[in-house]
């Protein structure tokens, strides 16, 4: 199987992944393009305070012919500190 994208270190966690857990598709996500009652995003977290929400549904093959060194990137990035500013927070777990 020949992979058709892939992601990169900058634009996604600086640490290892802690947790990886698929959004319901009663929560929408993307409100200019629903998820139609499927599982289209997840989200992961990891010890350096980055929270990403990924769109898992096809990219479009020709896009993808145009720019070959297309980086699949999080639709949604979150970066978490402490309150007083002295570093990240660290996330393990995800509850949903």
């Amino acid at each position: 199987m020949k992979h058709l994208c892939h992601s990169s270190i900058i634009a996604s966690h600086k640490n290892f992944v802690a947790d990886i857990a698929y959004i319901p598709p009663t929560i929408n996500v993307d409100k200019r393009n629903p998820s139609g009652g499927k599982f289209t995003h997840f989200i992961s977290i990891s010890e350096d305070g980055i929270v990403n929400i990924w769109d898992t549904r096809m990219v479009d093959k020709e896009a993808l012919k145009v720019t070959p060194d297309f980086i699949w990137k999080p639709y949604l990035k979150l970066d978490l500190f402490k309150q007083d500013g002295s570093g990240e927070l660290g996330l393990s777990r995800i509850l949903m």
